[in-house]
């Protein structure tokens, strides 16, 4: 008998990751006015130089989710917030 052995990564902390999205959701549902640009965006929320790599990913994660919309002038926004025709 031969063992199967998965191909899981560990386990990893998963606070920032969840962080960021927590942030990016809320800035955008609540108090972004109009669509922004990620670096705009990232500026708004605090994040710093070295924290950019984790918030883009973050970014990228919640248009392929459908959370957060990507528009015309590579501009972001909460998918409920935005009107396009």
């Amino acid at each position: 008998m031969s063992r199967r052995y998965s191909k899981r990564r560990a386990p990893v902390k998963r606070t920032a990751s969840q962080r960021f999205r927590r942030k990016i959701l809320d800035y955008l549902r609540r108090d972004s006015v109009r669509p922004c640009t990620a670096e705009e965006l990232a500026e708004s929320l605090g994040i710093g130089k070295g924290d950019r790599g984790p918030f883009t990913r973050n970014l990228n994660s919640l248009v392929r989710s459908g959370e957060v919309t990507r528009i015309r002038g590579g501009r972001y926004a909460a998918t409920g917030r935005v009107h396009l025709v």
